[in-house]
């Protein structure tokens, strides 16, 4: 079941390409295949285009394009270069209530785990254009510098660096240690697990089904939306400038929440024999959910906070 859907993903984004291919007139695919020697480290740099990243069946690394001539070749894995990212101060412009208004993020300094020189270090660059890469299971690490474009992952674990500007961040069964940071697109998760941190100027982070072990998300601007499925040792830490946040529980999941926001309000649709409040404000609230466990914080200046139950959808 698995692998039938796996190659409906893989078809589904040949088709995409193979469209954009004759509608250029250039006619076909280019597949450019790499055999890594041992557990590969990919980097990926795009100009522009999605960016389409799946399992393949093998240990090979498959680069598929329909319309740029992208180069792939190999490096020398460095250490100290790779398992310590240093990310760049952003900032972008957002128009609201008050105007204009700037929204900066400082940079940071993001460790990687396990990388060594034993990888087999395998740059893509794409100059502009849509792209599919299947990387194989065993994955040191991967790092996306998505300068404009969507980013969309499926079936991922290992390590990953997303680096992006307006364009989204799409990521689906997909667990490892990893950073995603965007100006303004918006991020989107869906059954994502491990230490997941994220930031956005004023993108939107929407999270369904997680099962992280532990979260940091900063969304200046724009709202958090996450729901968990099941929660880990934590911590977990969620904060806005502006922006709502939203803290979905499926049932059974337990944890201790406080939250606050300096202007917006505060409040829980739990009721009573699910959540115990501990402390309550209209601007904070501190609560056990069903029963407390693992720490959770949720801190805006001036956006809303909102704790409540969800109810799975069951299937058909």
């Amino acid at each position: 079941m698995l692998k039938s859907a796996r190659f409906r993903f893989l078809a589904i984004a040949v088709m995409c390409l193979f469209a954009v291919a004759v509608a250029s007139g250039s006619g076909a695919l280019a597949d450019q295949i790499v055999t890594p020697n041992g557990v590969p480290v990919i980097t990926i740099t795009s100009a522009g285009g999605h960016i389409t990243i799946f399992q393949s069946d093998d240990s090979d690394v498959h680069a598929l394009s329909g319309l740029n001539n992208i180069k792939v070749t190999r490096f020398l894995v460095n250490q100290a270069t790779h398992s310590r990212v240093m990310l760049p101060p952003a900032q972008t412009r957002l128009l609201g209530r008050r105007g204009w208004r700037t929204f900066r993020i400082a940079p940071r300094q993001f460790f990687i785990p396990n990388v060594s020189g034993s990888n087999d270090g395998i740059s893509i660059e794409n100059p502009g254009g849509d792209l599919a890469i299947g990387i194989p299971k065993r994955l040191g690490a991967l790092f996306i510098n998505a300068q404009s474009g969507d980013v969309s992952i499926e079936k991922l674990r290992g390590p990953f660096v997303i680096v992006g500007s307006e364009g989204s961040v799409r990521l689906q069964n997909v667990a490892g240690h990893g950073i995603i940071r965007t100006s303004s697109g918006n991020i989107e998760l869906v059954g994502v697990g491990g230490d997941i941190h994220i930031q956005t100027a004023t993108g939107s982070v929407t999270a369904r089904a997680s099962f992280a072990e532990r979260a940091d998300v900063l969304s200046q601007g724009g709202s958090i939306d996450w729901r968990f499925a099941r929660v880990g040792a934590g911590a977990y830490r969620f904060r806005s400038t502006d922006g709502t946040i939203r803290l979905g529980f499926r049932p059974g999941v337990a944890a201790l929440v406080d939250a606050q926001s300096g202007q917006g309000s505060v409040q829980s649709s739990f009721d009573a024999a699910n959540a115990q409040i501990r402390f309550s404000s209209p601007h904070a609230l501190s609560l056990a959910v069903n029963g407390g466990g693992p720490e959770i914080t949720a801190a805006s200046m001036s956006g809303d906070i909102i704790i409540e139950p969800v109810i799975p959808l069951k299937k058909p």
